[in-house]
């Protein structure tokens, strides 16, 4: 038992010396194709333009289980407007003891199964569990250590949410609070929102192809659409090419 807790707790001057001289400072997460407990093949490419969270664990850390029952907080939370995506990652466990733990948990989120450890590896896990924050450009943004506190998950989290749907008065206080502003519009009857606004640059899009032409990473980004779906998917578009500050207009009550 004693060894156990070890373990989950993690090594921790060497995991420290790894994450200072490498992974974490290597920027991109790696990729990986791991069978998914749901039979699916899970790919890190399948979540490019989200906030992703990559959590290694086993069935046999009661540590492990205290953090993927507050990832699953978090992914009620914040999965629908602010993109949120997890994959649990489990290290060379049989499936069968991995769909037990899930199903006793109420996961909803994806798992998937590291059944050689090749990909624990190429993300250096020395201990459990181990979370990395990876951006919606696939770039590390942090990592988290063993169980933790609700208030520093959010901490962290708040680096990687790039872009956020917005109801009206929502709007409204980002556009008093911004001194520049860009607004996108892709719906059918444009028309500026902010007419005589001089903090607003107001730009028309027919579609999405072209949407971050003669814009800059830099500036804050406001995406009007006929949807949320629609909407939401611009805003990824714009994450994936390395834009921080974008927001979207919630246009209807469906989830994106």
């Amino acid at each position: 038992m004693r060894l156990s807790r070890i373990i989950c707790f993690g090594l921790v001057l060497v995991i420290v010396w790894c994450a200072g001289g490498g992974l974490i400072h290597a920027r991109e997460a790696p990729d990986f194709t791991l069978p998914g407990l749901s039979g699916d093949s899970v790919s890190l490419s399948d979540w490019t333009g989200y906030p992703l969270i990559i959590s290694f664990f086993t069935t046999w850390c009661p540590f492990c289980t205290e953090e993927l029952t507050h990832l699953e907080e978090l992914y009620q939370e914040h999965a629908s407007v602010r993109g949120l995506r997890v994959v649990a990652v489990n290290i060379a466990e049989p499936e069968e003891k991995v769909q037990e733990m899930v199903s006793r948990l109420g996961l909803t989120y994806t798992v998937a199964l590291d059944e050689g450890s090749g990909v624990a590896s190429r993300y250096r896990i020395v201990g459990l569990p181990t979370s990395y924050l990876v951006n919606p450009d696939g770039t590390i943004s942090d990592m988290i250590i063993g169980a933790t506190r609700p208030s520093v998950w959010m901490e962290k989290l708040e680096k990687i949410f790039w872009y956020d749907g917005l109801r009206k008065e929502d709007i409204e206080d980002v556009a008093s609070a911004t001194s520049e502003l860009v607004v996108l519009d892709l719906r059918e009857e444009k028309g500026n929102p902010f007419p005589g606004h001089h903090g607003v640059r107001y730009l028309q899009r027919a579609n999405t192809d072209n949407i971050t032409e003669g814009l800059h990473p830099d500036e804050v980004h406001l995406i009007y659409a006929d949807s949320n779906k629609k909407g939401a998917a611009a805003s990824r578009k714009l994450a994936q090419e390395g834009f921080t500050m974008v927001y979207y207009q919630l246009a209807d009550e469906t989830e994106p």
